[in-house]
């Protein structure tokens, strides 16, 4: 987010920061922060107050990284920073990138998909198959 112009990003209550697209997905399944977990009601977005249904908590910790994951690869500045990360050879990198695709079949596996059905774990297989390209270019 520190490359990011000040109409992009969402201000939660909390007081962290996050690309407007994305914590607005973030939003409809969940009103807490993604950091802190504090939950919140409204965040500010272009210099308006957002309002937030509030969510049942209690999604469990392998949904929530599911969806995290998933969203946060449907990303498209999340994706560049990770693509910058991929071309500049940063420590750790490939093997987070080949962990997240190894779940992500995982779960796309017909005894789990149906847990997920919510998710497009397609495309997040497709964009970690993309990146995953970069590697082996690189």
């Amino acid at each position: 987010m520190e490359t990011k112009a000040p109409n992009t990003k969402a201000k939660l209550t909390c007081g962290h920061e996050f690309c407007g697209d994305c914590i607005q997905k973030w939003a409809k399944r969940e009103s807490s922060c993604p950091l802190c977990r504090k939950t919140f009601d409204s965040y500010r977005y272009k210099g308006k107050t957002v309002k937030v249904e509030q969510k049942k908590q209690g999604n469990s910790l392998m949904e929530l990284v599911v969806i995290t994951t998933t969203e946060f690869l449907e990303c498209e500045e999340y994706r560049e920073h990770l693509r910058g990360e991929v071309l500049e050879k940063k420590p750790g990198v490939t093997l987070l990138l080949l962990c997240i695709y190894r779940a992500l079949q995982i779960l796309a596996e017909d005894e789990n998909r149906e847990e997920f059905a919510n998710t497009d774990l397609d495309g997040a297989i497709a964009t970690a198959e993309e990146l995953l390209e970069l590697i082996e270019e690189a």
